[in-house]
């Protein structure tokens, strides 16, 4: 399958780790060099020592870090670089960035885009998220296919609400110099998402939950929509036998007095992401308060490890704090191996978000066996209830079943706990080994890279002249 000639470069605005965006393009990365093409990855991060993977040439758009060491990158615009709602190595969003440093982020963009076009002349852009840099990538002659996230639609949303009371407030007679930046960044964010809508050639949507949201907010490019679900590396991913005790050996807890996590326990539930607003972290361990003392009165000890790391770390540490966790630890942010494990020996995978474009990590915990508990909004439902089947709650809770997890409302901890005491008890009921092999069927990247993706890259690469 493999063709040197076409030069796939992929583009994101993001580090390639930390969030699931990066884990995305990382995946599909990967697949592209194992079928012989020349592989470039656009990428924006504050340092040079991130993870890269063999036979992928990587161009850095460099920003500056807010923490101590702070690696001086040439040319490095003097801020971190910028996310939708927050990253564990950055907390600048689009929210809090100023218009001068708005110009100087496209104008960085811009450099970068015209040197790699310049020395490496590729032949399709894969641009990540509907917004500013793939907006400035179709400025050039070279095909883009867009991959829309959620997070860029979010931002849509907010830019019009935001610029629509902007309006109100000017028409009411209130001015300030603050009053017109704002106003100046929303148009700009706006006028960006259409132009990126309107002059990609293709828009892959990750669930049909997204699907029917893009197609809303601009129906003007509903016909350049194709539904290609997101996947994972299954190289990484997949089910094993582990010792627990050695795994949690290498780990460290928040809250024992020597660091070490228990091994003393009879259940295991475990949160795995990043800690941003929409995540939920809060629910987990509101969650953990109800379904841990519940579970005791039965005689059974559950422990729930929360890995990550961002933004909220300190608020979400004070709240374990309050709610006097005895048996809740975070333990940081760990590696793509080291979750995998910590999958594998899981008992139950704890994944409340709000509205969830599609959730990578609840296919990770598939693959390995591990049943996720997710929320009905987004494209989780996708996920976990593909067939679309009626959800029949148990009697006298919110708790949904599925053939491959459960479904609960969003924003509701006593529901969450539910559906963890659920799982926990009634573990039979679910066929882990069906699980995986749906996970296998529907969400390997290297069928998704093959049967969906490089055909598409295929038919819409720029020609030979």
């Amino acid at each position: 399958m493999g063709n040197s000639k076409l030069k796939i470069s992929i583009v994101t605005a993001y580090p390639t780790q930390g969030a699931g965006s990066g884990t995305l393009i990382t995946a599909q990365a990967k697949t592209y060099v194992q079928f012989g093409y020349d592989v470039h990855i656009v990428t924006a991060n504050n340092n040079t020592g991130f993870k890269k993977l063999d036979g992928v040439t990587y161009h850095l758009v460099p920003f500056t870090a807010e923490k101590e060491p702070v690696e001086k990158l040439e040319g490095a615009l003097p801020f971190n670089f910028v996310m939708f709602t927050s990253h564990t190595n950055s907390s600048e969003n689009f929210w809090n960035i100023s218009l001068e440093q708005l110009h100087m982020y496209c104008k960085k963009f811009k450099e970068v885009f015209e040197k790699h076009i310049a020395e490496d002349a590729p032949d399709i852009f894969h641009g990540q998220h509907c917004w500013i840099s793939t907006s400035l990538l179709t400025d050039y002659d070279i095909p883009v296919i867009t991959t829309i996230h959620g997070t860029d639609m979010m931002g849509y949303e907010r830019a019009t609400k935001t610029l629509q009371e902007i309006n109100d407030k000017i028409s009411k007679g209130e001015v300030s110099s603050e009053l017109y930046e704002e106003k100046a960044k929303c148009e700009f964010y706006k006028a960006c998402a259409e132009k990126a809508a309107k002059n990609s050639k293709k828009i892959f949507v990750i669930s049909k939950q997204q699907e029917r949201k893009f197609k809303d907010l601009f129906p003007f490019a509903a016909d350049k929509v194709m539904l290609v679900r997101n996947g994972c590396d299954v190289s990484i991913f997949h089910e094993e036998k582990v010792d627990a005790k050695e795994v949690l050996s290498q780990l460290s807890s928040n809250i024992t007095p020597d660091g070490k996590l228990p091994t003393d326990y009879d259940k295991l539930a475990i949160f795995v992401g990043k800690f941003a607003q929409f995540k939920r972290v809060d629910l987990v361990l509101e969650a953990a308060k109800f379904y841990e003392e519940e579970m005791a009165k039965k005689g059974i000890k559950v422990m729930t490890i929360i890995a990550g790391a961002g933004a909220l770390d300190e608020e979400l540490r004070a709240h374990q704090k309050a709610l006097g966790l005895k048996n809740t630890h975070f333990i940081g942010r760990i590696e793509a191996d080291t979750v995998r494990k910590l999958q594998n020996i899981a008992d139950v995978f704890l994944a409340p978000s709000d509205d969830e474009p599609d959730g990578l990590v609840y296919k990770e915990a598939m693959l390995c066996g591990n049943i996720p508990i997710g929320t009905i909004g987004g494209g989780v439902p996708d996920t976990l209830n593909p067939e679309d089947n009626a959800l029949e709650p148990i009697l006298g809770t919110e708790v949904c079943p599925t053939k491959y997890g459960v479904l609960i409302p969003m924003n509701n901890a006593r529901a969450l706990a539910h559906a963890t005491e659920y799982v926990l008890e009634n573990a039979g009921k679910f066929d882990r080994s069906q699980i995986i092999n749906y996970a296998k069927e529907n969400y390997d990247q290297i069928m998704i890279s093959k049967n969906v993706i490089i055909p598409t890259f295929l038919a819409y690469k720029k020609s030979e002249k």
